[in-house]
């Protein structure tokens, strides 16, 4: 049963071995490129990180260009509250791969951009409030300050009391060089962090 290989990683999550295994067994699954990012995590070798990186990617790409396949890869997968936004997820694993991989910056910053472009065009819900905060990071990660900003607004006006969504738009005040408005951003979250500075 596919919660059987969950368990037996959760169970042994630094054990390349029963990594390798899940791989070879489900070599398809969307949860499998998740696998590989762990797996290249433990492999100090670098031409065996490009390996697996490039066999991640590949299954990744392969995905994303046919939702047959996509639909049969998620089966094993617990997706919950990715139910509808699968291709979000499969990019967000493939850019973390490629992140893993301690990849060139441009790789990176690319693998990031395209996870951005794919979630921006499957229009999140806000009421997807785990979803949509994942949209947020990854257009942060893909450095779209400006449209990552429209972003949080809608977020912190359908939640004015979120915390996480405030220091989140801070961070992206103060790459948008809007100082002013990131210090009076400031000042509301430092009053509202509850013992916790991030900055």
């Amino acid at each position: 049963p596919p919660e059987l290989w969950a368990a037996k990683i959760e169970a042994n999550p630094k054990d390349a071995k029963t990594l390798l295994q899940a791989i070879k067994e489900e070599p398809a699954s969307t949860r499998s490129i998740f696998w590989r990012t762990e797996l290249m995590e433990l492999t100090e070798r670098f031409d065996e990180k490009q390996k697996i990186k490039n066999a991640g990617v590949n299954l990744a790409d392969e995905l994303l260009a046919n939702p047959e396949k996509l639909k049969e890869a998620v089966k094993t997968d617990q997706v919950g509250e990715y139910t509808g936004f699968e291709p979000f997820l499969v990019a967000m694993a493939r850019a973390e791969l490629i992140e893993s991989s301690n990849a060139p910056a441009a790789e990176v910053d690319a693998a990031w951009k395209k996870t951005a472009a794919i979630v921006t065009g499957l229009s999140v819900p806000l009421k997807n409030v785990g979803v949509s905060m994942r949209h947020l990071i990854v257009m942060t990660k893909a450095k779209e300050y400006r449209e990552a900003d429209k972003l949080a607004q809608r977020l912190i006006k359908n939640d004015p009391k979120n915390p996480e969504l405030q220091r989140r738009r801070l961070r992206l005040l103060y790459e948008l060089k809007d100082f002013d408005g990131a210090v009076k951003l400031g000042k509301k979250v430092i009053s509202n962090s509850y013992g916790r500075n991030e900055f």
